[in-house]
């Protein structure tokens, strides 16, 4: 057997224990930020010392490659179902605090992989993807805003070009450029360089760069989806209603890889009418309907009844995420996660989905006590699922146990880049969650080398 075919991992040994011997450590995959180093005034090591700690080094390093190499597992597998492993581990994250006169904190991710969030006056940007320390990247004049945001919404557009955001009830919706994040120099947001539309607004989504769905209306009146043209003027802005005649309170809103717009009932307005859609009913439109303008109580394919539907969120899979909760019938508490070939079959077989069937639906409850009321964004850069709760903010990640790299496999790279990070706080290489990248997480790795996806 050709052992460098059979598992790359025997390719780049070399690469792996200069990574733990030498004085400069080789970088890690771009997907995993480089551990903090805390430095001390403390005096430089001897010769004898540092020859120490690279034995240590050295052998940690030779333990795994004995180890991996016995396996001799094939390491071309397929891309493991996200599906499979949301929720398996959880870690828990410290928001922003909310800011004085604010209701909450709104994120969402960047391509780059940091999250970028709003409270009070201030645009929020993490110093780097896991950090989880955030520093002001911009403010809001008060030529803008009168009073703090209460923010509904902060959504990225989907290539990180415009950010908008979404102030709160009586208040605007911001659309700004990106490049005005600017963490060392915050940039002030005007007139000038944000636009302003005096909208109603509940949630958003992003159809490209310059359309943006706006979930919303009046408590007490069926409410709507309408496409908002950014690049339209302010004062006249091009927003057609595409979406009409919910009979319920606003919900969640996004789009899938094919352009089906999904959004639900957020609240019933007429409990026990016949023929009227409830509390958390989740319907998709083809691009077709929607852009002709749709009826929700009359068209759409019927999906679910998931929760109040009011956070609506896909990954790069196609897995759609649900928030929000029912309180009328009692589901709530936690987050609900719908599988890409559920709502496949529920929309070409016109049949809504079955979620009492934990194979279609994943319910997840980061505090465990079944009090949440949860939201969640999708971090593509690092396969995260992030879920917010005013009591905290959780990540869990869809990829298989040790795929560090993020390429569906766990293999020689994944190892290089653990080791690389071993002893370090590294979010994305503390497979455990514990705090520390550590003997444990090398074991979880070794364990899920070359295994084939679920």
């Amino acid at each position: 057997m050709n052992l460098n075919v059979a598992c790359p991992l025997l390719q780049r040994p070399t690469q792996v224990l200069r990574a733990m011997t030498s004085e400069t450590p080789v970088p890690p995959p771009a997907s995993i930020p480089p551990p903090v180093v805390a430095c001390s005034a403390s005096a430089p090591l001897s010769r004898r010392e540092r020859a120490g700690v690279r034995g240590a080094g050295l052998s940690v390093a030779l333990s795994a490659l004995v180890f991996a190499m016995t396996l001799l597992l094939p390491c071309a597998a397929a891309r493991a179902d996200l599906f499979e492993h949301l929720g398996d581990t959880i870690r828990a994250i410290a928001p922003p605090p909310t800011a004085p006169g604010s209701f909450g904190v709104s994120v969402d991710a960047l391509p780059d992989g940091r999250l970028v969030a709003v409270t009070g006056f201030d645009i929020l940007l993490e110093t780097a993807p896991g950090a989880g320390v955030f520093q002001t990247a911009a403010t809001i004049d008060p030529s803008l805003l009168a009073s703090p945001t209460d923010p509904s919404f902060l959504v990225v557009s989907p290539t990180g070009a415009r950010v908008a955001l979404g102030a709160g009830f009586g208040k605007p919706v911001l659309v700004f450029d990106t490049v005005a994040l600017n963490p060392t120099s915050p940039t002030t947001l005007t007139p000038t360089n944000t636009s302003v539309f005096l909208l109603d607004h509940f949630a958003a989504a992003w159809l490209d760069d310059d359309h943006l769905a706006i979930a919303a209306g009046v408590f007490g009146q069926p409410s709507f989806v309408s496409l908002l043209d950014v690049t339209s003027d302010p004062l006249a802005p091009t927003d057609p209603v595409i979406v009409s005649n919910i009979d319920g309170a606003s919900a969640g809103v996004c789009f899938d890889a094919d352009g089906y717009l999904y959004t639900g009932n957020g609240f019933d307005n007429s409990p026990g009418a016949p023929g009227t859609s409830e509390t958390g009913f989740i319907k998709a439109f083809s691009p077709t309907l929607w852009n002709q303008g749709a009826d929700f109580e009359t068209q759409g394919d019927f999906i679910a009844d998931i929760l109040s539907a009011g956070a609506l969120r896909f990954d790069r899979q196609g897995d759609l995420f649900v928030g929000g909760g029912d309180f009328s019938s009692g589901d709530t508490g936690d987050l609900a996660v719908v599988h890409a070939a559920a709502l496949a079959d529920a929309r070409s077989n016109r049949a809504p989905i079955d979620t009492s069937d934990p194979n279609q639906v994943k319910r997840i409850d980061p505090i465990g006590d079944g009090s949440g009321f949860f939201s969640a964004i999708y971090n593509p850069a690092v396969d995260e699922l992030l879920i917010t709760d005013f009591t905290g903010w959780f990540a869990t990640s869809g990829r298989r146990p040790g795929d560090l790299t993020g390429d569906g496999v766990v293999n020689g790279a994944d190892l290089a880049t653990l080791l690389v990070n071993f002893g370090s706080n590294n979010v994305f290489a503390d497979l455990n969650a514990d705090g520390v990248v550590d003997g444990a997480d090398l074991a979880t790795l070794l364990v899920n080398f070359g295994a084939d996806a679920p």
